[in-house]
């Protein structure tokens, strides 16, 4: 993984599954490089870590799980993913508060 961070694009209020970031998971996203936010949102979007990989980096290699799993294991990544599942979760529970019970 590249730790690239010149010209990082800014990171987006909201997510392709329309789940809108907290400003403290904006920053730890806007921390990582961007292939690590590639990745993270990936993996939030329901991707397995090695396919989230594949997508972030646009390769493809045997030891994808094993790479996954290291940038899983490291800290401003493992931060963000809790952050973004907890914004994701969290807006989850919004939306089947919302549903009528008869829907659920």
């Amino acid at each position: 993984m590249a730790a690239y961070r010149q010209g990082a694009p800014a990171v987006s209020t909201t997510t392709t599954s329309g789940t809108t970031w907290s400003a403290a998971t904006r920053r730890r996203l806007a921390a990582l490089t961007v292939e690590q936010r590639a990745f993270v949102e990936g993996y939030v979007r329901g991707l397995s870590g090695a396919e989230a990989l594949r997508r972030a980096t646009g390769t493809t290699t045997p030891a994808d799980r094993e790479a996954a799993y290291r940038l899983k294991a490291d800290l401003a990544v493992a931060a963000a993913l809790g952050a973004c599942l907890a914004d994701r979760n969290r807006a989850d529970r919004r939306t089947l508060r919302r549903r009528p019970a008869a829907t659920r």
